[in-house]
């Protein structure tokens, strides 16, 4: 195995082997980092080159059998299609594998899958069974997932607290997603007091930690609570990376309105139209206004009108006022 671990260094061309690859998968799981955001990073890694990562995914398949962390990476790989064809079927097959062989990273992952019905069906029951060890042993990205499971609608309203008490644990753990959404709890008192001074400091600790979704959080934050438009402008610049569509709205807003910010329109129009593209209904209402007035971008009213449409908040009548002032001009 040293030398396919060799091998795995000198062919990628990477400053790391395959080990050290998958320690750091494990630790960005850890940190709370989304799905893709693993898969971003471990392009990476790679080089974002096809060949290898389908090196990668043969020298992860090889090792998989002696190494049970090898194996949860393999079954990631399988189920996000990275160096192989995504198969959800065979992924869940892969950490059934490792979790019945006491992996507590595999069983987490097996209910995760059970609870987004990956690879199986959604069963948040099972879900809940296969995540409590794990949590109860203390692993933080099972922690923030078990508390999920209890935010589920068709779970009764009490366990909300449960929900509470693993976010806790989580974000103590480190989770920078379970920080972010333990802010968001402390925010609107959901199963916990409201506190703004608690939501403040989880969502500053998840946005600190890289956590787009926390970053975006706390970019609102100190525009709506603080007032403080340059910080809110800083970290909305920060959240962008997450290529979050509320991230790209706001910061074009930031640039339209001049909030912390000199005001840009020609960067108003790019944060807008990349947030449209990704169809933000507030972003296409407000890109349709920039094509109305040729703010920012040249004019085109027939544009304009198709993003109108499409964000609903014209009514016919008024569609047709703006074509006729259009063609009256």
């Amino acid at each position: 195995m040293e030398e396919l671990s060799m091998k795995t260094k000198s062919i990628l061309g990477l400053p790391c082997d395959q080990d050290v690859i998958t320690r750091h998968f494990f630790e960005m799981l850890d940190q709370g980092k989304n799905t893709e955001s693993l898969c971003n990073q471990l392009w990476h890694y790679l080089g974002e080159n096809l060949e290898n990562a389908q090196l990668f995914f043969h020298i992860t398949r090889l090792r998989s059998p002696e190494n049970s962390f090898s194996s949860v990476l393999l079954g990631f790989l399988y189920e996000n299609g990275i160096g192989t064809r995504k198969n959800l079927e065979t992924a869940f097959k892969i950490y059934l594998d490792t979790a019945e062989n006491g992996n507590l990273y595999g069983k987490a992952f097996v209910g995760r899958c059970y609870r987004l019905g990956r690879g199986t069906f959604e069963n948040v029951t099972e879900a809940i069974r296969w995540l409590d060890l794990p949590s109860q042993l203390g692993n933080p990205n099972a922690q923030s997932w078990l508390a999920h499971c209890y935010f589920e609608p068709f779970i009764i309203i009490e366990s909300v607290g449960y929900a509470c008490y693993w976010l806790e644990k989580a974000a103590q753990g480190g989770n920078s997603n379970a920080q972010h959404w333990l802010a968001f709890c402390h925010l609107h008192g959901i199963g916990t007091k409201k506190s703004q001074k608690k939501s403040f400091y989880w969502f500053r600790k998840s946005a600190t930690a890289g956590n787009h979704d926390g970053q975006l959080a706390l970019a609102r934050f100190y525009a709506l609570m603080k007032e403080d438009y340059m910080k809110a402008f800083e970290w909305h610049l920060k959240a962008v990376n997450g290529k979050n569509d509320d991230a790209y709205f706001f910061l074009g807003m930031s640039y339209g309105q001049g909030k912390g910010t000199e005001k840009n329109r020609i960067k108003a129009f790019y944060w807008l139209n990349k947030a449209a593209k990704k169809e933000n209904l507030k972003a296409e209402r407000y890109l349709g206004i920039l094509h109305e007035y040729g703010t920012g971008t040249k004019k085109d009213v027939h544009e304009a009108i198709k993003l109108y449409r499409r964000s609903k908040i014209c009514s016919g009548s008024e569609i047709l006022r703006i074509f006729r002032g259009y063609h009256d001009d």
